[in-house]
């Protein structure tokens, strides 16, 4: 079975490239050691891969069946310099928590009808933070 793809290995991953390899210049490397010690699977860094593509993390983005192909972007480093993935997912879970407070703070000062509904609000939101909680990034 393999790995869950976690934010945290998403930003080991994409360290890895930005310490390794210079900007726009495409390297393909036969060497797939270094990524295999991160995730497990050459289909997990192929999807890793990918959604940095669409992120416009890396381009060229490619894996076979022993080598890699990557071309660095400069968005790469922006958005490690910004905390990553793990911290896109702290700052999602902060929000929510914080949408909590807000709709319970809100619902003390509505009518009761309109109190009923921010309330069934607030359930709703502390139940995404739970499952986010659940979750170790």
């Amino acid at each position: 079975m393999e790995k869950l793809i976690t934010p945290a290995i998403k930003d080991e991953i994409l360290s890895f490239l930005v310490a390794n390899y210079e900007l726009n210049a495409l390297y393909s490397r036969c060497d797939l050691k270094p990524l295999l010690k991160i995730v497990d699977s050459k289909s997990n860094i192929q999807a890793v891969f990918k959604q940095f593509e669409r992120l416009g993390l890396i381009s060229n983005g490619s894996v076979s069946s022993l080598c890699y192909s990557v071309s660095l972007n400069v968005e790469a480093h922006d958005f490690l310099g910004r905390g990553g993935f793990v911290a896109q997912e702290e700052i999602l879970k902060a929000n929510i928590n914080r949408l909590g407070l807000e709709l319970e703070n809100l619902s003390k000062e509505l009518e009761p009808e309109y109190a009923e509904k921010a309330s069934k609000i607030t359930t709703i939101a502390a139940s995404i933070a739970t499952v986010l909680g659940f979750f170790k990034w």
